[in-house]
């Protein structure tokens, strides 16, 4: 698949401090903060295997493997992190730029956190960057599934924002299981997202447990697993774990 790189160039003399040149062609979701949509039209490509973005370079990848995002965001946000270097400059040496995902098939969109303790606004910029990320890698030809993170029903409006129906899209269920709190969020939520948007493909990183198996079997959603690097590390089997 050959990306549209010609695409990046920005005139030297446009000073664009918002990114706005990344929603060039975006459809908004006007019911849900104008938040853009991201579109997804490649039913064909689906990750075999998944890198995180701190390991990108370091670890073998192809035309079969993703990169995620599932990671502290100071490892893929601040001054050298995705956003800023694709609104400064596309050629960030200590930061992102293209040339690092060149040889891998397409991302799963930046998981900027959206803490219960965080101000509204900035839950909601956050998922607004992301599906932004989301729009202009899929403009670019580069495959970017959106990723799915929610709190409670309050959050559901901006969380699902920006997801075409029947599409795919991506969750992690990282930090969503360590606590009855947060796993009473996390179940009707997943419950909740496949209801709203009728997911055609689920990607589902970190871990597998019956709970979720359930759900998703008794909603017949299409998924796909991959163990966290956590995960593989105390060798959870996939779908093994019965919490």
């Amino acid at each position: 698949m050959k990306y549209n790189l010609e695409l990046i160039h920005l005139e030297k003399n446009f000073k664009d401090v918002f990114g706005a040149y990344m929603l060039k062609d975006a459809e908004f979701d006007l019911d849900h903060y104008d938040i853009p949509f991201v579109d997804y039209r490649y039913d064909n490509c689906l990750p075999l295997k998944l890198v995180s973005y701190s390991k990108l370079g370091s670890t073998e990848a192809d035309k079969d493997t993703f990169v995620h995002f599932y990671q502290d965001d100071y490892i893929f946000d601040g001054t050298y992190g995705i956003w800023n270097s694709l609104i400064r400059s596309n050629e960030f040496q200590k930061g992102f730029n293209f040339r690092k995902i060149e040889k891998v098939g397409g991302i799963i969109c930046p998981d900027y956190s959206v803490y219960g303790d965080m101000p509204e606004y900035l839950k909601i910029w956050n998922v607004a960057r992301s599906r932004t990320v989301g729009h202009y890698f899929n403009r670019l030809g580069i495959p970017a599934i959106p990723n799915v993170h929610w709190l409670g029903p309050e959050s559901y409006g901006y969380c699902f924002a920006g997801l075409r129906k029947n599409s795919i899209y991506a969750v992690s269920t990282l930090g969503c299981l360590r606590s009855r709190n947060e796993y009473e969020l996390f179940y009707p939520g997943l419950i909740e997202l496949i209801k709203r948007k009728q997911p055609k493909t689920l990607i589902v990183y970190g871990t597998l447990n019956k709970k979720i198996q359930h759900i998703l079997s008794d909603n017949n959603v299409n998924y796909l697993f991959f163990p966290s690097e956590i995960s593989e590390a105390m060798e959870v089997k996939h779908g093994n774990e019965s919490k």
